[in-house]
């Protein structure tokens, strides 16, 4: 099962030394779930807010593309509900309000077995949002640019790595990624963002693209249509672990 859900913390005991938001850090809950897990990704806080409020309601995006690690930390975090002991992020303490699994409650709360990937649609087109700071990297080179050929490329690469062909046999395991060379961009509306990671500025980008499917390409349809939905869980090109390259779906 591929899964993606959403925390609601509340924020108590505000540290005002350390008051300010800083994104795409791998600090504090980042760390500590990240040490127990390999196959998931965190969100930076979904909020425009600059700096941490005491007694203010602050949201994270956690998914998994590993049925064993959501176990380990869906079981982490609802010790740390249900006990009302706080998590620290950024030197900030957190109470956990709640898990919101259900997609009615959030446009980022989802769940997907295998076998839903067998149900393919022969798309036409497909828009994606990137809703995180996105960047590619190709061979030594580090692109910001929505490429489809490494968008998708990306994709099929982690997806291959990530499918268990115990339960159903992998559609796409024999799928090269020169076949996305064929995909071009119908629509691009993006922003240049410039984000700080490890001490070093990255060029990164956010905003839409509509990926159109050329019409004598009916395979190809199904399978953007499979990498765009393990998308949504997987994230998309670098430093996804901390919340980059996170991606809406609209097909």
């Amino acid at each position: 099962m591929f899964y993606s859900f959403v925390l609601k913390l509340k924020l108590v005991n505000l540290e005002k030394n350390s008051n300010l938001i800083k994104k795409f850090q791998n600090t504090g809950l980042l760390r500590e779930i990240l040490e127990k897990v390999k196959g998931s990704t965190i969100s930076n806080f979904l909020t425009k807010d600059k700096e941490f409020k005491e007694g203010k309601i602050y949201f994270i995006r956690i998914t998994s593309i590993d049925s064993k690690e959501i176990k380990e930390i869906t079981k982490y975090l609802y010790e740390k509900k249900i006990f009302s002991e706080k998590i620290t992020i950024q030197n900030q303490n957190f109470l956990i309000e709640n898990i919101i699994h259900n997609e009615e409650n959030s446009r980022f709360s989802k769940q997907m077995l295998l076998q839903d990937f067998l149900d393919l649609k022969n798309l036409k087109s497909v828009k994606i949002k990137f809703i995180t700071p996105t960047t590619f990297k190709f061979g030594e080179i580090e692109c910001f640019i929505p490429e489809p050929y490494l968008y998708f490329g990306g994709a099929l690469k982690r997806f291959n790595l990530n499918f268990d062909e115990s339960q159903i046999e992998n559609p796409l395991k024999n799928i090269s990624s020169q076949i996305f060379k064929k995909i071009k961009i119908e629509y691009s509306n993006i922003e240049k963002r410039v984000i700080t990671i490890d001490g070093k500025n990255r060029e990164t980008f956010i905003g839409e693209v509509i990926y159109n499917i050329p019409k004598n390409e009916l395979d190809l349809g199904k399978i953007v249509d499979c990498l765009s939905r393990f998308s949504f869980f997987s994230g998309v090109g670098q430093f996804t672990e901390r919340g980059l390259g996170q991606v809406l779906i609209d097909s």
